[in-house]
């Protein structure tokens, strides 16, 4: 029969390596953006387009545009953007910075890094 072996404590544990754990792990970020410039909506709709080229020659539908086909809401009614288009205008703009990294590059490259999920709400 095989005997137990004892385990001999050399130091306590410390707690050392948490930050850089932690800091592997996700998060969510709660914000708040405001624009400086006006924010075009026009959404494609395939029921909204379906429609319009269904609808009579001549008629109100092909004449005017369904402006509410063209934006994004949530379930209140307030207007949404996809989390893909800011994430990819927050992209687009690190272009313009410079990496703290390497003075020959952009921020960009780092910021393509940036996970999304969901839609950005509350215009």
């Amino acid at each position: 029969m095989a005997t137990a072996e004892v385990a001999t404590v050399l130091s306590e544990t410390s707690n050392d390596g948490k930050f850089a754990v932690e800091s592997s792990l996700p998060y969510v970020v709660n914000l708040s953006v405001e624009g400086s410039a006006a924010l075009l909506f026009h959404r494609w709709s395939v029921d909204g387009v379906e429609a319009k080229s269904k609808a009579a020659k001549g008629s109100k539908a092909k004449k005017e545009d369904d402006l509410e086909s063209y934006v994004y809401r949530d379930r209140e009614g307030i207007l949404c953007v996809p989390a893909e288009y800011f994430r990819m205008s927050v992209i687009n703009a690190a272009k313009y910075k410079q990496d703290p990294r390497s003075p020959r590059k952009s921020a960009m490259d780092g910021m393509a890094t940036v996970r999304h999920g969901g839609v950005w709400c509350g215009f």
